[in-house]
């Protein structure tokens, strides 16, 4: 019988889908994390309501006294294309990023102009590569960031058996090309960096499964988000509630 899961995701959005204006069409398998007019499947790090402010149909990064008050998506999935848009106040360094998995992080920082880039800068995968070109547009505009990615596999016990990959382009241009990620991600991922219980039992399951959630990072600048798509490319994904357990401790996801 099919997943009880997937047939809520195609449902899902079916029903949401319709008003968005993106550069890439929805198909029936994309599922709208957030859309401005009513729907938004994140949470806090702590699995509670989102606690983010929205202003003009946007998710706007709201501090906590912690410089981690992130948003995690309930939509966990494996191999997927995710396509979003930011935009950086222009008077500040922007610096936000998005969390791949929870590991891997976008780099979101102003470097318009910048001849050498690092891999702490726009669009880098932190602390890994750095971008193949700086195609960034500055604060003050919306920008669009598109992803492929393809993550780690691993056995039953945890270990890393195949790399995973990110290929990505930031307002149309390549800025990563099939560049590989395994064990190591970013120092300040969520899952090390001010971790908290909901987060540690998601990294238990992603690393059991493979599956896991975007996040939105928090970093004390109001950077703005809206237009957030995920389209799964296999029938790994679902939605995540702490209460979805079944005799080993995991998500239940078949019916």
């Amino acid at each position: 019988m099919r997943s009880l899961t997937v047939r809520f995701l195609k449902f899902l959005c079916l029903c949401v889908i319709g008003g968005i204006q993106t550069n890439a069409a929805p198909t029936e398998k994309t599922v709208v994390l957030f859309d401005g007019s009513g729907t938004n499947l994140f949470v806090s790090s702590t699995g509670s309501e989102s606690d983010w402010r929205m202003e003009d149909g946007a998710l706007v990064s709201t501090p906590n006294t912690r410089r981690s008050n992130n948003l995690v998506s309930r939509l966990h999935f494996r191999d997927a294309e995710i396509e979003l848009q930011f935009l950086q106040p222009s008077d500040t360094d922007g610096n936000s990023g998005v969390f791949l998995h929870g590991l891997y992080e976008i780099q979101i920082l102003t470097t318009k102009g910048k001849q050498k880039l690092t891999n702490h800068d726009m669009g880098a995968i932190y602390g890994l590569y750095a971008p193949l070109v700086n195609a960034d547009q500055g604060s003050g505009k919306w920008q669009t960031l598109k992803i492929l990615f393809h993550a780690p596999r691993r056995d039953e016990s945890g270990q890393l058996t195949a790399e995973g990959s990110i290929t990505a382009w930031l307002n149309g241009e390549k800025i990563h090309d099939d560049a590989k990620v395994g064990n190591q991600g970013s120092e300040y991922n969520p899952y090390a960096y001010d971790t908290t219980p909901y987060l540690a039992e998601i990294q238990r399951i992603e690393n059991f499964k493979g599956t896991g959630p975007l996040l939105l990072q928090d970093h004390d600048c109001p950077v703005r988000f809206r237009q957030i798509l995920v389209k799964p490319l296999d029938d790994a994904a679902y939605l995540y509630s702490p209460a979805m357990k079944n005799s080993h401790g995991l998500p239940q996801q078949n019916d």
